[in-house]
C-alpha cells in the first residue's frame, strides 16, 4: 500500500480565486432573493431575473409564484442568522419552497462568482483571467508538486496518490486542473479529458453542474451565462446535509478516503460540526500526518479543531504522544494560521502531493 494524500477543501480555498466565503455567499443569496412586492405587484427591478424565470417555470399550471416569493423572503431574512447557507437549509429541510429558493440562489451566485474569478477562461482559451494570481495561489502550488517528476509520457499517473473531498458547490478545482494539464504538458483537450477521468474527487453537497468537457449534454462551462431553465436543472444537484446522508455510495467514497489516506490536508476548511460528522468513518484510519490551514481562527477555536480532528481519526487527541488504540503516534501534525497557498508552499517537502513514485 503506497502513501496517499487526501485533501479536504472548503470555501477558503476557492476564495483564493475570488469566490465568496460562507458569509459572502449568504449576502449574495440575499441580494438575489430580494424581490419586492408593492400594492400587490412584483417590482421588475427587484431580485434576480433568471431566478424569477425559474419561479415561473416551477409554479403549478395556472398558479402564481406568491408561495415562492414568500419562501424567498424567509431565506433572505433568515439565512444571515445562520453560520452558513448549508446550516440554514438543514434547519429548514422539511420546507420544500425554502430549499428551492435557496438552491436556485446558490447556483446563480456561484455561476456569477466563477465568471468574475481569476480562474475564468472562455471555452476557446485555456489561459486564466489572471495567470500570475493563479500561479501563486494554492492551485498553482498544488499543480507544481503534482507534476514534479511526472513526464509527459507518463501523465496518466499524475493523480494516482491524491484524492479530494470538496465541500464547495463550485468547479474551481476541476476547471483549473483540466486547463493546467493542457498548458503545462501541451496536450489536447481529448487527452486532458482522459487524464481528468483518473482524478478522484467527490463533492459531499453536490456541484452546480458538470463542466461541458465532463458532460456534453448537461454540462455548463465555467462561468457560463445560464437561463431560468438551466437554474432549475442545476439546483437539483445541490444537496443539504440530510440529503447527503441519504446517498450511501457518495458517503462511502468520502469515508473510505479518510480511512485509507496516510496524509490528511485541510485547506480553507471551516471544521464545522456537520461537516466533520459527515467525514467521520467507522473504521480505524491509516492517517499518519495531518496538515490544516487555520487562517483567521482564534487560539481557542484551533484547540477545538485539534480535538475535532482527533475524534475524526479515532486517536483521542492530536496532542497525545500515542493514540488511544494501538499505541501509535502521528508522525506530523501541523495546524497553522496560514492561507492555503502558504501552507502548501511552506510544507511542500513534507506533504506527499507529488505524482512521483
Amino acid at each position: 500500500m503506497y502513501d496517499s494524500t487526501v485533501f479536504v477543501i472548503g470555501a477558503g480555498a476557492s476564495n483564493e480565486a475570488g469566490l465568496p466565503l460562507a458569509s459572502g455567499l449568504v449576502e449574495k443569496i440575499s441580494q438575489k432573493l430580494a424581490f419586492r412586492v408593492e400594492r400587490g405587484h412584483l417590482q421588475s427591478d427587484s431580485g434576480d431575473r433568471e431566478i424569477l424565470d425559474a419561479f415561473n417555470i416551477i409554479r403549478p399550471p395556472h398558479g402564481d409564484i406568491n408561495y415562492l416569493l414568500k419562501a424567498a423572503a424567509q431565506v433572505r431574512e433568515g439565512a444571515p442568522y445562520a453560520n452558513s447557507i448549508d446550516t440554514f437549509m438543514d434547519n429548514h429541510v422539511e420546507n420544500g419552497e425554502i430549499q428551492t429558493c435557496a438552491k436556485l440562489a446558490i447556483v446563480k451566485s456561484i455561476v456569477e462568482a466563477e465568471t468574475a474569478s481569476t480562474l475564468y477562461s472562455d471555452r476557446n482559451n485555456r489561459q486564466f483571467r489572471d495567470e500570475r494570481a493563479i500561479r501563486s495561489s494554492w492551485y498553482g502550488v498544488l499543480f507544481a508538486h503534482l507534476s514534479d517528476g511526472v513526464r509527459r509520457e507518463e501523465i496518466g499517473r499524475i493523480f494516482e496518490r491524491v484524492r479530494f473531498i470538496v465541500f464547495n458547490y463550485d468547479r474551481c478545482l476541476e476547471h483549473f486542473l483540466f486547463n493546467a494539464l493542457q498548458i503545462h504538458y501541451g496536450i489536447d483537450r481529448r487527452t486532458a479529458v482522459d487524464v481528468m477521468a483518473t482524478l478522484d474527487v467527490v463533492h459531499p453537497y453536490g456541484v452546480i453542474a458538470p463542466l461541458r468537457w465532463q458532460d456534453d449534454r448537461e454540462g455548463i462551462d465555467f462561468g457560463e451565462s445560464v437561463s431560468g431553465i438551466d437554474l432549475q436543472a442545476m439546483s437539483r444537484r445541490i444537496k443539504t446535509f440530510t440529503e447527503q446522508f441519504d446517498t450511501g455510495s457518495e458517503l462511502s467514497r468520502i469515508r473510505n478516503a479518510i480511512v485509507t489516506g496516510t496524509t490528511l490536508v485541510f485547506l480553507g476548511f471551516s471544521y464545522h460540526r456537520m461537516n466533520m460528522q459527515l467525514l467521520q468513518p467507522e473504521d480505524r484510519c491509516a492517517t499518519r500526518r495531518v496538515f490544516g490551514s487555520t487562517h483567521g481562527l482564534s487560539e481557542d477555536k484551533v484547540r477545538n479543531v485539534r480535538e475535532s480532528i482527533g475524534r475524526l481519526l479515532g486517536r483521542g487527541s492530536l496532542d497525545a504522544e500515542t493514540d488511544d488504540i494501538g499505541g501509535q503516534s502521528f508522525d506530523e501534525t501541523h495546524l497553522v494560521p496560514l492561507k492555503c497557498s502558504e501552507l502548501l508552499y511552506d510544507y511542500a517537502m513534507s506533504l506527499f502531493i507529488a505524482g512521483r513514485r
